[in-house]
């Protein structure tokens, strides 16, 4: 079977593996082909992190298997990217603002897979990896695709409760799931309002050369 991962520069990689390939098994090919340490690698699929067995196979069961590859940053890579004596800049504050709500709305939606109730959810308060103070288009790129796996999945559910919500039902159990995956759906909405707001203010250079900074648009203020 054939495995295509994506890394954050934008290059692609397809891999041969065989069906009872494990997932450290693929770790060690991804990581001499890349060249990058498997204690560093950092493998998504369909918006979330594949690290077990569990979650290749979810991968390899895929109809066109692919994952998305970044590097875990050691804290003092982390440091440097961002001296405490630098000022966050505005794009770099919206870039992971964009980060923060998108992991929420994933585990909104992670929630409703897993029965949890919208009271007992995970609430992120920062992002899920190291955002850059000067984020670059690849690094909009990986949001991008993160965000693109949240509205499939949430087109999904919406399709699915707006049958459940028509039809009528008498069991409490059942009412109660309703009501949760329901509420867990708005709350997802929510954070979806903010993130396509905050989305739609950046600036993709398209026409520039490498490494291609994005911008932010600071909206104007009423006069």
């Amino acid at each position: 079977m054939k495995i295509t991962v994506r890394m954050a520069n934008e290059a692609e990689y397809c891999f041969d593996i065989a069906e009872s390939t494990t997932f450290d098994e693929f770790a060690t090919i991804v990581s001499g082909k890349c060249q990058m340490p498997t204690d560093q690698l950092r493998l998504f699929c369909g918006g979330k992190t594949v690290e077990n067995e569990a979650g290749f196979l979810k991968c390899k069961n895929m109809e066109n298997p692919s994952l998305l590859l970044s590097r875990k940053r050691r804290k003092s890579e982390i440091a440097q990217m961002r001296p405490e004596d630098e000022p966050k800049t505005l794009v770099g504050e919206k870039f992971e603002l964009a980060w923060t709500l998108m992991n929420n709305c994933e585990k909104c939606l992670e929630a409703v897979d897993n029965g949890i109730k919208p009271a007992q959810r995970e609430r992120v308060n920062a992002p899920d990896q190291p955002t850059q103070n000067h984020p670059t288009i690849s690094g909009f790129g990986n949001l991008v695709e993160r965000i693109s796996r949240v509205f499939e999945k949430y087109g999904k559910l919406s399709e699915e409760l707006s049958e459940d919500i028509i039809r009528v039902d008498h069991d409490q159990e059942i009412i109660e799931s309703k009501m949760h995956r329901t509420q867990l759906l708005i709350d997802c909405s929510k954070y979806m309002s903010v993130l396509s707001g905050t989305m739609s203010n950046f600036i993709i250079p398209l026409r520039a050369a490498a490494p291609r900074r994005i911008h932010y648009r600071q909206s104007p203020v009423r006069r």
